[in-house]
């Protein structure tokens, strides 16, 4: 296949379940229906894969997508990836995505290693969907979380300032409930990027398999090159 390329970035581990008739499969916040035949044979794109903080890359959704395109290529957040520095991640994130054309999906800690990959670069042209972003600190006294990533103020001094490379096209799906993006800094980041954010009800970091469908088939191009 030729044209543009697809990226995503997925969080964590991952797993198969059933629900109703059909197999969905599922990484800690990605899930989705393999019932779903994914883009018409019409999509010319290559895929391409950035896991989230721990992601190995092998079965889950990025099993799926490797059956949509023969050049399926995947770049694991694994614990070798994580023995770089934040700088090193940050390279080796923008390296991967470093393509003159093609459609991001980044999920979690993938989608703040992106963020932070755009910082002082060239406008990228590419359309990208974020997935329940990482975008800051994280506290949930019910469950006594309390996560901050690396560069956090660096990131929300380059937004504040506009300072992101941005994409053709730059939208925010999350949960109501996410405790890992804050529902109300994904507005706020939003506002500033001047991008859309969708806030879905009764949702965590984990989306419903049927809200990452939606999502999917609502943001990848339907045949032809977007770009």
């Amino acid at each position: 296949m030729g044209g543009g390329v697809l990226f995503v970035v997925q969080e964590t581990a991952y797993g198969v379940v059933r629900r109703g008739g059909g197999s969905v499969v599922c990484c800690s916040d990605v899930c989705i229906s393999t019932e779903w035949s994914g883009p018409p044979e019409s999509l010319e794109m290559a895929i391409r894969y950035i896991t989230g903080r721990g992601g190995s890359g092998v079965g889950g959704l990025s099993a799926h997508l490797a059956t949509l395109d023969d050049d399926f290529d995947v770049l694991p957040i694994d614990p070798e990836f994580l023995l770089q520095d934040i700088q090193g991640q940050v390279d080796s994130t923008r390296e991967f995505i470093n393509l003159e054309s093609g459609n991001i999906i980044a999920n979690s800690y993938g989608a703040y290693l992106l963020l932070l990959s755009l910082i002082d670069q060239p406008p990228l042209p590419v359309r990208t969907l974020l997935l329940s972003p990482v975008l800051g600190r994280a506290i949930s006294e019910e469950r006594m979380l309390f996560s901050r990533p690396p560069r956090e103020k660096t990131l929300h001094l380059a937004i504040s300032e506009q300072r992101l490379g941005m994409p053709d096209h730059l939208e925010i799906v999350t949960g109501e409930e996410d405790e890992i993006c804050d529902p109300a800094l994904a507005r706020q980041v939003g506002k500033q990027l001047g991008i859309n954010v969708s806030i879905l009800p009764n949702e965590g970091h984990m989306l419903e398999p049927a809200s990452v469908e939606s999502a999917l088939q609502r943001f990848l191009p339907m045949g032809g090159n977007h770009l």
